[in-house]
């Protein structure tokens, strides 16, 4: 019951920002924000988030690995500097880098699980770690996160979807999306879906699916993470 009110409370707080006042809580809450592997857009987007539930009187902590920018007496930014990985160094080739979804993808490959070596490695990480039972919720980043996962294991947690819902990530969770009305998130299709388009779009769910999850980019984080089993698992 606890955890359904907490997660009332997150949704009630997104939607008070924006319809007006929210009366106040009933009781305070340790929420738990997880940005490991985001960029700045997406620590924009949670950004109002953290500060309306800290508004209300709710102690929250963000880890990520960008610079601070909240101000609020109740928010406690943690911040990990990873290395940087062979990023296009002008702004025209990250873009042509970016448009390219091979290009994109290949770079996905080699900075999520350098990120995911580099993460537990932080001695500030390691002790919020072991620290995460003490929070009511755990709010995480929905995409490419996935080397966080060891935080949400047994504890209450609900993910924020920046960019858009990813089909693949969503059945991770347990919420599995047809391909049969639902577009993928890499590729656009007008809508109602043709056959066609409903065909492609099956094959593009499948094989981003076998891509990221079972072949390319997850096997790597698991083997990081991995390597860290006898910290993250140490009773405390």
């Amino acid at each position: 019951m606890e955890v359904v009110v907490v997660m009332c409370l997150v949704a009630a707080v997104l939607d008070g920002r924006a319809m007006g006042d929210l009366p106040p809580p009933h009781a305070s809450y340790k929420i738990l924000m997880l940005l490991p592997a985001s960029s700045m857009s997406h620590k924009n987007v949670l950004a109002p988030l953290a500060e309306g539930l800290a508004e209300r009187g709710h102690e929250v902590v963000m880890l990520s690995c960008q610079r601070n920018i909240l101000h609020h007496p109740n928010i406690t930014e943690i911040r990990y500097d990873p290395v940087r990985h062979d990023k296009p160094t002008t702004v025209a080739s990250k873009f042509n880098y970016r448009n390219n979804l091979a290009g994109a993808f290949a770079q996905l490959k080699e900075i999520l699980p350098a990120v995911a070596r580099e993460l537990y490695k932080a001695p500030s990480v390691m002790q919020l770690y072991h620290r995460r039972k003490e929070f009511d919720l755990i709010i995480l980043d929905h995409m490419f996160n996935e080397m966080a996962y060891p935080f949400v294991h047994e504890v209450p947690f609900i993910t924020v979807a920046t960019p858009g819902m990813d089909a693949r990530q969503s059945a991770v969770l347990g919420n599995v999306l047809s391909p049969s009305y639902v577009p993928n998130l890499w590729k656009g299709y007008p809508l109602p879906l043709s056959l066609r388009h409903r065909l492609e779009n099956t094959a593009w769910h499948l094989f981003i699916s076998f891509y990221w999850r079972w072949w390319a980019v997850v096997p790597r984080i698991q083997e990081e993470v991995r390597g860290h089993c006898t910290a993250l698992y140490r009773p405390v």
